[in-house]
């Protein structure tokens, strides 16, 4: 299959196949970053098909202005500087249409680690952002790791980095008080750490649980697939890439949930809830790369794909 940017996405083809697009459809990128998926989904619906790609990083916009100019023009590409749940966006983009295909690469972007300033790495000295996007009004690391409570550090370092350490952590966080570069952090963390536990291993859980809490991760993944297991065309299919297990476990759960037709208590001797599901489970257990790709990308090793399937309002399994 040919690519045509310079980034080739985690298992591009089995996201791709899974997908089922045909021409004049419409499909959603929800994670554009270097327009792997977009320019592929662009093949596949065709010329009378529609792309909606969502970022928060206005580089990645203004980078996928210039690349697709030409389908831009044609009104075949939109491109929203927005979370990727902000449906209401997308459909004044496709004029109410539903789409057929909702795509998510949930993996941190290469952009982000390897521009120092947004404070995303632990092996660069930079101010703590690690905001995604632009928007002024949303706090920064720095903000988050210096307003909240040791008991709420704590809780966010369990929750969002599954740290066994997360109240030292938090208490030494606080201690350290003001924290403004990533070396701060780095330094608190590592008077927190127990164990035999590699640093790099340790210092990557720490900056994803801060990373989660600055940008809502798991709520905006959270209130995208609810809404997209009931907006999307019938027949149309939600397929999500994650990357740890948080990510992982939420979209087991809400594609189960989604699933289920029938929500009444184990106890009770029939049904009564005239529960109806909105989906249908297409991978019974997650997808995962083949040896090959994890050779030649060892950062897809622990990747895994979900996909689900919109049924029609009265389906039922």
């Amino acid at each position: 299959m040919k690519v045509y940017g310079p980034h080739v996405p985690v298992l591009l083809s089995e996201v791709l196949e899974s997908l089922n697009l045909a021409e004049g459809n419409i499909a959603v990128d929800g994670t554009l970053g270097q327009g792997g998926y977009t320019s592929e989904l662009l093949t596949l619906v065709g010329p009378t098909g529609q792309v909606v790609s969502f970022d928060l990083d206005r580089e990645a916009i203004a980078n996928a202005q210039t690349r697709f100019a030409a389908e831009i023009g044609e009104g075949r590409l939109h491109l929203l500087n927005q979370p990727f749940d902000a449906w209401e966006r997308m459909t004044e983009a496709t004029q109410g249409a539903q789409p057929h295909a909702f795509v998510l690469d949930l993996g941190l972007s290469t952009h982000h680690l390897t521009h120092a300033q947004r404070g995303f790495s632990f092996g660069e000295d930079a101010p703590l952002d690690m905001r995604f996007g632009d928007d002024l009004d949303r706090p920064t690391a720095a903000d988050v790791l210096g307003s909240q409570s040791e008991e709420e550090l704590a809780d966010i370092f369990y929750q969002f980095g599954e740290l066994r350490n997360a109240r030292v952590l938090a208490k030494e966080v606080v201690a350290a008080r003001p924290l403004v570069r990533t070396t701060d952090l780095v330094e608190a963390a590592m008077r927190a750490k127990r164990g035999a536990e590699r640093r790099e291993r340790y210092l990557a859980k720490v900056f994803q649980a801060v990373r989660i809490a600055v940008n809502d991760e798991l709520g905006v993944l959270e209130r995208a697939l609810n809404t997209a297991t009931h907006q999307l065309a019938p027949g149309g299919r939600i397929a999500v890439v994650s990357y740890h297990s948080l990510e992982d476990r939420l979209v087991k759960q809400l594609f189960q949930e989604a699933s289920r037709d029938c929500v009444c208590p184990p106890e009770s001797p029939i049904c009564t809830c005239d529960t109806t599901p909105s989906i249908k489970v297409i991978t019974s257990s997650p997808r995962t790369p083949s040896e090959e790709e994890v050779h030649t990308n060892p950062k897809a090793r622990s990747a895994k794909l979900r996909v689900a399937e919109r049924l029609t309002p009265t389906s039922r399994h």
